[in-house]
């Protein structure tokens, strides 16, 4: 044995206080010194010592280091925008570095020696991070969000960690302009200007669209529905209304495409970016039946289990993101439909100058991100001064208090009707399969040219249907599926249930259900019931017609 060999020695209670006692109060380059299990030091003690550490490193030079349940996760600035990702074993060997300085005591010529650890082992590293005190030191982290938030009081955050929201703030907007609330109402309605909503209540529900991440990202609100939009063709500005949002608060969407059921489903995709903490997600395009529990039970239940591929299910605040869908023709459940804010766009018509293209709006919205922001919480600042009123709505579903702030703001600051005013019909309308289809052959008509004043026979609907591009459902079934007359017989069993109570609306055609008795000269019949379905235009469009 040569006279630099550890040899054993009695751990006993002076060792430990005498341990403690001698360490250096700082290490190198200011991080703090953590004494691993030895000269009576026990375990917990390191634990201990290294969430003290790891706390006073990142409270001083900004805190990247998060837990999404019992996953570790890490903030990166990569060439994109930051992102929260998974730390390895490997990586956090790295930070605990960092942050701070391991030694070990060895008993070496019957006296005690402090020796600096410039490698922590991994077996160390797992210990300290499956320890429950080092893990509840690390903070609960839900999302970033890249511009700054208004809470409840109405002070504004425009960086670091919030830990009451779980929201991590990292926003390069340090100050915002202060805008008079006229002026603010006067530049949200002009951003939205090229943009054709079917009615005032759409208008509305728009505005509330817009306003909705300023009232929860800050915590004021715990959540609000899921934002739809609806569109009588397709480029007519849906997705554009979905990433001019997320340009306007500094942010970019994350979409999430349609797949069906397995790995890679839509419920692991948006379980993927809840974990990645992006705030805006977009369900993009989405066509035939929506039915995902998952993001039902996300937008209501306040955590959800989330996991992305070949990883364990972690639980996650659903409440913090905003999501998105945009559609020409989804058919939500019932359960979903209730849960949305529905908005109906029709298309410029030909011969319609946009002051700025798609690109060139969301460039504006994003280099005038201060501004807009600014704006939006100019009118959320006005309800707060106001004592935080509410609409006396009587709506009864879900995000009742979203509905009545809202229904309190769009009139009172913006001189619009309420947005719930509507948006129970439109809900009614999209969670009912045979709506959605005529929904689909009214506008087929009204895009082909002028509605015929005599009315359609279901032979006709049915023509029309097969010929329409891209296909048309009716009850989950492809009209393909069908010839030209038993599609006909389907669809006039499908609307005598469907009209039992009178004409049906939808968009801004009210559908009247005709029967008539005619003759049939010549043949030696008697006479015959006809059937026909008489499109009109609404003249008045307002929020009670959406």
């Amino acid at each position: 044995m040569t006279k630099d060999t550890p040899t054993r020695s009695p751990s006993t209670l002076s060792d430990r206080t005498a341990a403690l006692r001698e360490l250096p109060k700082k290490g190198s380059g200011g991080r703090r010194i953590v004494p691993l299990p030895s000269r009576g030091i026990e375990l917990p003690t390191t634990v201990e010592r290294a969430a003290i550490a790891v706390k006073a490193w990142e409270d001083s030079r900004g805190r990247i280091l998060f837990r999404k349940g019992p996953e570790y996760v890490g903030l990166t600035r990569g060439e994109d925008r930051p992102k929260l990702e998974r730390l390895s074993v490997g990586a956090f060997q790295t930070l605990l570095q960092e942050r701070a300085e391991f030694l070990e005591y060895r008993w070496i010529q019957n006296r005690w020696i402090p020796n600096l650890i410039h490698n922590l082992s991994k077996n160390w590293c797992e210990t300290i991070l499956e320890s429950p005190v080092f893990r509840k030191s690390i903070p609960q982290v839900e999302n970033l969000v890249f511009c700054p938030v208004i809470t409840k009081t109405g002070a504004v955050i425009s960086d670091g960690f919030v830990p009451e929201l779980g929201s991590l703030v990292v926003s390069t907007i340090k100050s915002l302009p202060d805008i008079p609330v006229e002026s603010a109402v006067r530049d949200i309605r002009d951003i939205l200007a090229d943009f054709n909503p079917v009615s005032d209540g759409d208008l509305s529900r728009l505005i509330a669209f817009l306003i909705s991440p300023a009232i929860r990202l800050g915590g004021i609100l715990r959540n609000g529905p899921i934002d739809c939009f609806e569109a009588d063709k397709s480029a007519t500005g849906k997705g554009t209304c979905i990433e001019l949002r997320a340009a306007i608060y500094n942010d970019s969407v994350t979409i999430v495409t349609q797949r069906r059921g397995g790995a890679g489903s839509v419920d692991e995709s948006i379980g993927t970016a809840f974990l990645a903490g992006h705030a805006f997600i977009s369900l993009d395009n989405f066509r035939g039946r929506l039915d995902t529990s998952f993001l039902e039970a996300a937008v209501t239940e306040g955590e959800v289990q989330a996991r992305s591929p070949y990883s364990r299910e972690i639980p996650v605040k659903a409440c913090r993101f905003m999501i998105s869908l945009a559609s020409n023709g989804v058919e939500f459940t019932t359960d979903f439909s209730n849960r949305t804010n529905i908005t109906r766009l029709r298309k410029q018509p030909t011969g319609y100058v946009f002051r700025r293209s798609k690109s060139d709006l969301i460039a504006y919205a994003r280099e005038r991100s201060p501004h807009f922001i600014a704006c939006i919480f100019s009118v959320v600042k006005h309800w707060i001064a106001a004592g935080k009123p509410t609409a006396n709505n009587g709506w009864d579903g879900h995000f009742r208090e979203w509905w009545q702030v809202m229904d309190w703001i769009l009139p009172k600051v913006f001189g619009l009707p309420a947005p719930s005013l509507g948006q129970i019909d439109a809900a009614d309308r999209v969670s009912s399969p045979a709506k959605m289809f005529l929904r689909s052959v009214v506008l087929e008509i009204a895009r082909s040219g002028p509605v015929s004043t005599e009315g359609y026979p279901a032979s006709a609907l049915a023509r029309i249907a097969l010929e329409a591009n891209p296909p048309i459902e009716l009850c989950g079934r492809s009209v393909q599926d069908y010839d030209e007359e038993s599609l006909a017989r389907q669809i006039g069993a499908v609307f005598k249930t469907m009209f039992e109570n009178g004409p049906v609306t939808v968009d801004e055609f009210t559908v009247t259900r005709i029967q008539s008795v005619e003759s049939r000269e010549g043949t030696g019949s008697g006479p015959q019931s006809k059937i026909r379905y008489h499109i009109a235009r609404n003249s008045c469009l307002n929020a009670s017609s959406a």
